[in-house]
């Protein structure tokens, strides 16, 4: 039987369809130097939450280690910092030169602070 380019055989030892997915080569963590499992996704997800110690895993498993997977994920955690931060730049800096939105803040920020 052949699937995806692949030559299969039903024998005994892929009685069931898990074997079969297995001899394929999908899924398979041993082979797999990518591979991470749920539980060290949560752990990592966790130790970014905490406030300093989150910042510096990020940049280390951005740039360094084996695991090209999570290599890519902080990668792309890095650029939706960039925009994230180019949107707040936009909206902090550059939104209030423009005379006309300058001037609604003004007129917003008198009413609301009239005795």
């Amino acid at each position: 039987m052949i699937f995806a380019g692949k030559k299969i055989v039903l024998d005994g030892s892929h009685g069931n369809p898990g074997g079969v997915i297995r001899s394929l080569g999908f899924m398979r963590k041993e082979d797999d130097p990518n591979y991470i499992s749920v539980p060290a996704w949560l752990g990592m997800m966790i130790l970014t939450a905490v406030p300093l110690i989150g910042l510096v895993m990020i940049v280390i498993w951005a740039f360094w280690g084996d695991n090209q997977s999570r290599k890519n994920y902080y990668r792309a955690f890095f650029v939706w910092l960039f925009v994230i931060f180019c949107l707040g730049l936009v909206f902090s800096v550059v939104l209030p030169m423009i005379p006309a939105v300058r001037e609604r803040l003004q007129q917003t920020h008198q009413s609301t602070h009239k005795p």
